[in-house]
């Protein structure tokens, strides 16, 4: 009964290395031979019913063997899959930093670029506003009070 073992052991082994075709040819072989000394040895009825008792303890360890194997490719697999997707994920975080960075840094410019309009239309007015007050100081010395009145109040106006 030992060599059975042996036979079982061999079995698994070739769904390892050969095609399964290959594989079932060789256990057929290996089961007839082992099929006729076990009826010769046996006598025909006890040596069918050992034989048939190897053979499905057989399948059940081979078949159980191929699944184990099977489960261990598809979780390394799994594992393999796990690390590219960990992998796309930091570079999708990292595009998602960049992305919001480059939104707060366009609103930074945008925001510069209106204050930098506003102050240049404040200084051009008030230069505007100097100019026509100097003019006036000249010729009306009262109105060129208003104007310098409206000029400060021009300047508290926008912060200058």
């Amino acid at each position: 009964d030992f060599l059975w073992s042996l036979y079982i052991i061999l079995a698994i082994q070739a769904f390892d290395f050969f095609p399964r075709r290959t594989a079932l040819i060789w256990i057929g072989v290996m089961i007839g031979i082992g099929g006729v000394g076990l009826m010769t040895a046996m006598g025909p009825a006890l040596g069918l019913a050992v034989l048939l008792n190897l053979i499905a303890v057989g399948y059940f360890l081979v078949s159980f063997t191929r699944v184990s194997r099977q489960a261990e490719v598809a979780r390394n697999e799994s594992a393999a899959l796990l690390g590219d997707l960990q992998t796309a994920h930091a570079q999708l975080q990292d595009y998602a930093d960049r992305a919001e960075e480059l939104s707060a840094v366009r609103e930074r410019n945008r925001v510069a670029r209106e204050l930098h309009d506003s102050v240049n239309q404040s200084v051009f007015s008030i230069t505007l506003t100097a100019e026509a007050a100097r003019t006036m100081l000249d010729s009306e010395f009262r109105r060129s009070r208003q104007t310098g009145a409206l000029l400060e109040e021009l300047g508290a106006l926008t912060g200058v």
